[in-house]
């Protein structure tokens, strides 16, 4: 099994923005906010605001209680959204749960959806013409196009498995935009037994070892979403990692695979934002 270095890809994308916003007299602005304590998106939220500050991204962190009203969020964000030194803006999810995500989301400017999952920007992409892509499913791509060697795919089967249609939904469109053929998946219709026809797997269930190397065909590309903690506390993916190895195909580690990417993704996406906003596109 060949192993996909995320870490590796991450590392060279944001070197070259790096270079590329040194030489750009104004600088991008990525706005984040994040509601409440807990522990795993606090440490999101830091991992962003370092690799900005490290490619020379401004970064603006709005911190609420989670007692906050969604009034008092969505005013913050159309501030954001007036903004002239903010290129990008971010709600951290998951919010709590008396908050309304969609009715949030949907009020930062279009512009500025960093993250790509205003519902104005998913139907760009469902026709074909996108602001940015969502940085997740940038990254997937990104990962299998490093094990097809930069070939197109076109043709080969690729399932996609997940809790979420906002994760699901623009992930599908996008891979067969790309010419791959898509199937999707949750966890009520999957029968793990018929995997073994796909060429390409995508899994983001958040069950640790949901998936093991038994399931997929020989020389498939596993690209493992998930992050998940074992019984001794251990990061690890939906897909059981030890067992895959067999499998003469390719596989993202977890750790090191999808999440360096990911944040890659996100300074990348707030570089074209910012390059929109200013017409820069041609520089």
């Amino acid at each position: 099994m060949n192993i996909i270095d995320g870490k590796k890809i991450a590392q060279k994308i944001r070197k070259d923005l790096k270079k590329k916003i040194l030489l750009s007299p104004i600088k991008p602005g990525l706005g984040v906010i994040l509601v409440g304590n807990d522990p795993a998106s606090k440490l999101y939220v830091s991992l962003k605001e370092r690799a900005c500050r490290e490619a020379g991204i401004k970064f603006k962190k709005i911190l609420f209680p989670a007692k906050i009203s969604t009034e008092k969020i969505i005013k913050q964000i159309a501030l954001l959204n007036r903004s002239k030194s903010i290129h990008g803006i971010i709600v951290q999810l998951p919010l709590p749960l008396h908050l309304p995500t969609n009715k949030i989301i949907d009020t930062i400017d279009p512009l500025k959806d960093v993250d790509g999952f205003h519902p104005k920007n998913i139907q760009k992409i469902m026709g074909g013409k996108k602001i940015v892509e969502p940085v997740l499913t940038k990254a997937i791509w990104q990962l299998i196009r490093t094990a097809l060697k930069n070939k197109n795919g076109q043709g080969l089967k690729c399932a996609i498995l997940g809790k979420s249609d906002v994760f699901l939904f623009p992930l599908q469109i996008i891979l067969k935009n790309k010419g791959l053929d898509v199937d999707r998946f949750n966890l009520k219709n999957i029968k793990v037994k018929n995997l073994k026809k796909y060429d390409i797997v995508v899994v983001a269930v958040g069950r640790p070892d949901f998936l093991n190397g038994s399931m997929f065909k020989k020389g498939a590309i596993v690209i493992d979403v998930g992050i998940n903690k074992s019984k001794n506390g251990q990061i690890i993916g939906d897909v059981n990692f030890s067992t895959t190895l067999s499998v003469k195909g390719w596989i993202t580690p977890v750790p090191g695979g999808v999440g360096p990417l990911t944040v890659a993704m996100l300074l990348e996406n707030t570089y074209l934002l910012f390059k929109k906003q200013y017409g820069l596109h041609k520089s």
